[in-house]
């Protein structure tokens, strides 16, 4: 049997979301492990309301029509934050995932990504 056959059953939705306590919990935890990039990610999701997608990114193959200048093997990553995206005003602006508006956010009012 080849994996491209294999069908898998969808898991039953969600039917807690997460709060800002378990956020708290996570970026704790993170800090903790010393994954202190999880715990910045975290802040940004948690802060700013983004998509996992639009905070880490996502690494896709070459051949997939979309720009990107940073590329390891055969993938490109794509559709995560960079530090270039802040300016000097804390002001974030990114091209979200979806192709949609510019997201912008004055990170000053995120006090989870402002303390990490």
């Amino acid at each position: 049997m080849k994996l491209q056959d294999l069908r898998f059953e969808r898991p039953e939705q969600q039917s807690q979301s997460l709060t800002e306590e378990h956020a708290d919990l996570i970026i704790s935890k993170a800090h903790e492990m010393g994954h202190h990039s999880i715990a910045l990610a975290q802040a940004f999701r948690t802060d700013l309301g983004l998509k996992q997608k639009d905070v880490i990114g996502d690494w896709v193959p070459f051949g997939e029509a979309v720009e990107s200048t940073i590329s390891e093997g055969g993938l490109r990553w794509v559709s995560g934050l960079l530090w270039s995206e802040i300016d000097q005003g804390f002001t974030l602006r990114h091209p979200p995932s979806n192709g949609g508006k510019i997201i912008e956010y004055n990170l000053a009012q995120a006090p989870r990504v402002m303390t990490e």
